[in-house]
């Protein structure tokens, strides 16, 4: 979750555009850039692994070029605290 000024705004959509593109290389399932409707400054990013060992493995590997475009997200971001961070898994609803 990033918190992003206006002015920021055309610059942080360009990096995203590139964090797609990326992620979707590494093999994510699924991506998608959200903008809060009760405050546009706050925009999420959420992609879907195959699986949580995927996903792990994933920040254990991370590259130079990994870490630079991480960077280069969160130098854009304009809050007091980093870019908030929220893992979640899919629950099953089947009945064993």
């Amino acid at each position: 979750e990033y918190r992003i000024a206006a002015e920021n705004e055309p610059a942080f959509v360009a990096v995203m555009r590139e964090t797609r593109r990326h992620r979707l290389r590494q093999g994510v399932l699924s991506w998608e850039l959200l903008r809060d409707t009760a405050n546009p400054e706050i925009y999420i990013e959420q992609f879907m692994d195959e699986t949580w060992a995927d996903h792990l493995r994933r920040f254990e590997r991370m590259t130079a070029a990994d870490l630079a475009l991480r960077q280069r997200r969160h130098d854009l971001h304009g809050g007091d605290a980093p870019p908030l961070v929220r893992r979640r898994i899919a629950r099953s609803l089947e009945e064993n």
